[in-house]
């Protein structure tokens, strides 16, 4: 029988990815959205028309309750809310709420349905927080110790999937996810700001990059490969919350160096600094061991950072 999956947030950067794997996978896909016709990123991935979209707002616990037991999915994948620390750090009550009710309300809704629901949780790494003096890497056993109030939702949220498995039963997990990038991404992200910044002072539409801080280092992965091992992760018979990255870091000057020489730019001469544009809370370094992941579902990442970039730069998909 053809297995069904319900994408919470299914225009974004992830839902969209993931549409398009399942569909290779022969899923029945059907998302919701805050809006039907937020569909250009399905469009870029000539999906739009393989599935179907549901308006629903996740913080309402009747329109969830009612379209988990109306399409009865085999798989959920939870991916809506606030997904920008930016966009977070204007709008905390929406970002907080948005993120921790939606994973609430599938998740009591799960429990009172009778068919068996697999139910993944896109969480995040900046839950982590900053490196201390004495830590070498963040691993599975790590605390939490969030920073920004989108971390501290996903914290939330996190605790709140790891009840629903050990006392309810239910069958959830989390993958705690670092930075991952693709042409999907907005501008409103620092990888595709600095990419699609130096694209304008290549093709003489601007002269400079204005940025804030520049002095922090992230692991950033490819989001399409992501999106599979989610997948992977929702398939093993005992459900387990993982790191999903790279596990290598890479500083953020050397991510704009990348770019701008790949347009044959120097960026010292293009990146200029406004103290409006730096957060009051930023992770300056951080690095994650992923070993659980590689030794126990035999995965890890084929894109390094240079090749990242390359295919940002190219659009491809």
């Amino acid at each position: 029988m053809q297995k069904k999956v319900l994408i919470f947030g299914i225009s974004g950067q992830d839902g969209s990815y993931l549409a398009k794997f399942l569909l290779s996978k022969k899923y029945k896909v059907y998302g919701t959205s805050r809006s039907k016709n937020n569909v250009s990123n399905l469009k870029k991935l000539k999906i739009n028309n393989l599935l179907k979209i549901y308006k629903i707002n996740s913080k309402n616990f009747i329109e969830v309750k009612n379209i988990i037991n109306k399409l009865k999915p085999n798989e959920i994948y939870y991916f809506s809310g606030v997904s920008s620390i930016a966009e977070a750090n204007k709008n905390p009550k929406l970002t907080f709420e948005s993120i921790t009710i939606g994973t609430i309300n599938i998740l009591e809704s799960v429990k009172h349905n009778k068919k068996k629901v697999r139910v993944f949780f896109a969480g995040s790494t900046e839950c982590f927080g900053n490196l201390k003096k004495n830590q070498k890497y963040f691993n599975e056993n790590s605390h939490f110790n969030p920073e920004n109030i989108y971390a501290y939702a996903k914290t939330s949220s996190f605790n709140i999937v790891t009840k629903y498995r050990e006392v309810d039963g239910i069958f959830c997990c989390t993958g705690i996810l670092s930075n991952h990038e693709s042409p999907l991404r907005s501008n409103k992200y620092i990888s595709k700001k600095i990419i699609e910044g130096a694209r304008k002072i290549s093709n003489c539409k601007a002269q400079n990059l204005t940025l804030g801080n520049i002095n922090i280092s992230r692991d950033w992965g490819w989001a399409p490969e992501y999106v599979e091992v989610m997948w992977k992760i929702l398939q093993q018979n005992q459900l387990d919350d993982y790191i999903i990255a790279s596990g290598k870091t890479t500083s953020l000057i050397d991510f704009i160096n990348i770019v701008f020489k790949k347009f044959n730019l120097d960026w010292k001469k293009h990146i200029k600094f406004s103290k409006n544009l730096k957060r009051k809370s930023d992770i300056k370094f951080t690095k994650f061991n992923v070993s659980k992941i590689q030794k126990k579902l035999k995965w890890k990442t084929k894109y390094n950072i240079n090749k990242i970039i390359d295919l940002m730069i190219k659009n491809e998909y």
